[in-house]
């Protein structure tokens, strides 16, 4: 099962357009781009997906790729760093933006998928793709479509739990669950929970499957937030 990545917010605006990279920096960006070609040469010879869940399924691989191998060598100087990860990131945004697209083309007619009829791993990977969206429209279209769903066991608690999570904190609001990250301009801190005195009952109603503080104690709360950057969930 491809493991999922919790990806973290900035509270901060988009840079503006890089000047060209320095040579260290374009090795790391090269050895990025070499770890997603792999994927997709191996993508490439298989053949077309078979199926609508076999292609959510390269698309997750990609997706998940791409966040585990964003990383840049500790013997760069924080600009070239600083430079090779925007850089690693504008290459993640457009990914995303392409499997967002895709995605809406392989959405169901009813809305969204299903687990007792598409696949709990189909919803799961395609759940994945929402997250990681820069479409907060879709994001939102898709939250409505997953609640009814959620409530009946057709769709994961926990990935509802944390779409709606990522939804209310773009929207400025407090989360209900707890599951997201934000940096303070310094250093990564817990958004706003709503509630946090029963933030941990909600999580057992959904089923959420950890309370918030294994949550803080497995994400990098407190450590220095200089660079953009995305921990492992280890969900």
């Amino acid at each position: 099962m491809i493991s999922i990545l919790l990806a973290f917010a900035l509270l901060a605006a988009p840079q503006a357009a890089s000047p060209p990279l320095s040579s260290p920096a374009q090795v790391a960006l090269d050895a990025f781009r070499a770890k997603m070609d792999v994927v997709r040469e191996r993508h490439r010879r298989a053949g077309p997906p078979e199926s609508v869940a076999g292609e959510i399924a390269r698309m997750a691989e990609l997706d998940q790729t791409a966040r585990k191998s964003h990383g840049v060598p500790d013997t760069l100087d924080d600009a070239d760093a600083d430079a090779a990860e925007a850089a690693i990131w504008r290459d993640i945004d457009t990914l995303d933006a392409a499997n967002t697209d895709r995605l809406k083309a392989l959405v169901p007619k009813d809305g969204w998928f299903h687990n007792s009829r598409d696949g709990v791993q189909t919803g799961a990977n395609a759940w994945l793709i929402v997250q990681h969206s820069p479409d907060n429209a879709f994001m939102e279209r898709t939250l409505a479509r997953m609640g009814p769903l959620a409530r009946r066991g057709e769709v994961n608690g926990r990935d509802y739990a944390l779409l709606l999570d990522r939804v209310e904190m773009f929207k400025g609001r407090p989360q209900i669950y707890g599951s997201q990250g934000a940096c303070d301009g310094a250093r990564w801190v817990i958004w706003t929970v709503k509630d946090p005195a029963t933030v941990d009952a909600r999580r057992a109603r959904i089923g959420f499957g950890e309370t918030q503080a294994q949550t803080i104690k497995r994400l990098p709360i407190g450590k220095p937030c200089t660079k953009r950057f995305v921990p492992p969930n280890a969900g």
